[in-house]
């Protein structure tokens, strides 16, 4: 068998490079971009902002790995990046940004395709120079082998750029969300629904125990990078594959890639041991 043949076969076999067996984020987020909003623009812009200031992005490459709604590549044009580049394992995710940037966005300075972080085989398809910014939020611990997903991602950052990723904080019940999400994923979607339902719904009890406003916190939940709180609540329960890393660890692990660590938000261990979920911390490094 020929070498590329053979190594298209293995990563046939191999779930990182199977869209089947990870959750179906493409969908998740079609839906979400139904719903969007100058105001959900906005806020997805005030998001990207608070991690690379806008007059940081201007003039600028920026890549995009993971762009599921799109929002974020949309956010980058409009900040005034020369060049956008999103990419994403999921194709409904792709065509989803398309379609956003297209509504968008007149200019002819993005471009948008499937890619998996995961194979280098498609490195050719990115520049070969790097770009000034390579942004990933949420993503790299979706793919099946974290570690690898970010040592590939910051290789494609230029001398000087900017790293710019979100990672699920680890827990200790990170092994037992493993579990569930794999469960979850493989689940129909009718059979999803009631899950969503019980989680949503203890999720907001205790918060109204604990004095909150639940109400107020559904209402308002769309200034946190524009998100809907369905749409992120189906979004962990089914994110799979799934992995965790701590902000230490993270930041260790980055630098010795030859980064250095400028910025980073929300990297407190997760609330009541990650009952509810550990969130991500969020980094920005420096290629030196």
């Amino acid at each position: 068998m020929m070498p590329a043949l053979k190594q298209k076969k293995e990563q046939q076999q191999d779930e990182r490079f199977d869209v089947e067996t990870h959750f179906g984020f493409g969908d998740n987020w079609a839906e979400y971009a139904a719903h969007i909003t100058p105001e959900k623009i906005a806020q997805a812009e005030a998001g990207l902002y608070k991690l690379v200031p806008a007059s940081d992005i201007a003039g600028k490459t920026f890549l995009d790995i993971g762009c599921g709604s799109g929002l974020h590549a949309l956010a980058a044009l409009r900040a005034g990046a020369r060049h956008v580049t999103a990419v994403d394992f999921d194709p409904t995710s792709v065509k989803t940004t398309r379609r956003v940037i297209e509504q968008n966005w007149t200019q002819n300075n993005v471009d948008m395709f499937s890619y998996n972080i995961l194979d280098p085989s498609g490195y050719q398809s990115l520049s070969a120079s790097g770009y000034d910014i390579v942004y990933s939020w949420g993503v790299l611990h979706h793919t099946g082998d974290m570690m690898s997903a970010i040592k590939n991602a910051a290789s494609h950052v230029a001398p000087g750029g900017l790293f710019v990723i979100a990672l699920y904080k680890h827990s200790p019940l990170c092994a037992a969300w493993r579990v569930e999400k794999k469960i979850y994923s493989k689940l129909p979607n009718w059979a999803r629904v009631p899950l969503n339902l019980i989680y949503a719904g203890a999720m907001l009890g205790v918060m109204a125990v604990r004095g909150g406003d639940p109400v107020a916190y559904v209402r308002d939940y769309q200034t946190k990078r524009g998100m809907r709180f369905m749409n992120d609540v189906i979004d962990w329960m089914g994110g799979y594959p799934y992995e965790s890393l701590s902000a230490q660890d993270t930041q260790k692990s980055v630098e010795a890639m030859g980064f250095q660590q400028v910025a980073a938000y929300n990297t407190e261990p997760p609330k009541g041991y990650g009952v509810f979920g550990s969130g991500c911390g969020e980094y920005v490094f420096r290629r030196v």
